[in-house]
Order: C-alpha cells, then sequence, then structure tokens
C-alpha cells in the first residue's frame, strides 16, 4: 500500500492565469493536508475527488495536488490521474 498525500493551496484567477499563493511557514491552505492509504490508482482517483468536493464547499479559490508519499511506489496509471500531473483548479 501507498500513501496518498492531498495538498491544497490558496489561488485567485488573473485573466487567463491561475495565481497559486505557496506559503513556508506559515499555513494559509484552505483545507488541511490529508494523508489516505491507496493500493490502485482507482482509489487515488475516488480520495482526490472526495477532497476537491470538500475544497469546493468552502467556497474559496484554491487548486489542489496529489502525490505519492517518500518511499512509496506509486500504483500503474496514477501519474496520468488529474492531480497527479498537476495544479487542479477548484473554485477559480
Amino acid at each position: 500500500m501507498a500513501k496518498l498525500i492531498l495538498n491544497s493551496y490558496a489561488a485567485e484567477r488573473n485573466g487567463a492565469f491561475v495565481s497559486v499563493a505557496l506559503c513556508i511557514g506559515e499555513d494559509k491552505s484552505p483545507l488541511p493536508r490529508r494523508e489516505v492509504e491507496i493500493k490502485r490508482a482507482a482509489d487515488a482517483e475516488k480520495a482526490f475527488a472526495d477532497y476537491c468536493a470538500d475544497l469546493a464547499a468552502t467556497g474559496k479559490p484554491a487548486v489542489a495536488t496529489m502525490r505519492i508519499g517518500k518511499g512509496d511506489r506509486s500504483p500503474p496509471g496514477f501519474k496520468v490521474l488529474n492531480g497527479a500531473r498537476g495544479f487542479h483548479e477548484v473554485n477559480c
């Protein structure tokens, strides 16, 4: 089993671009970091969809991302999922 780490960051839209606030030290993320144990890419996809739904419920503009914990191997198909390729916009 691999550990999936879900993060969110505050964001705002500037025309065609999305500005992401990456803060070191002070945590201003709309939702706290969430860790989930997964076996398959489908488990990661469902956990990410649930996290994005919770993030959308806050009403704050944000981006969400997911990654595999250090030392764990990603399941087949993980790298092509939406949140694994970069930031996923929510409420932007």
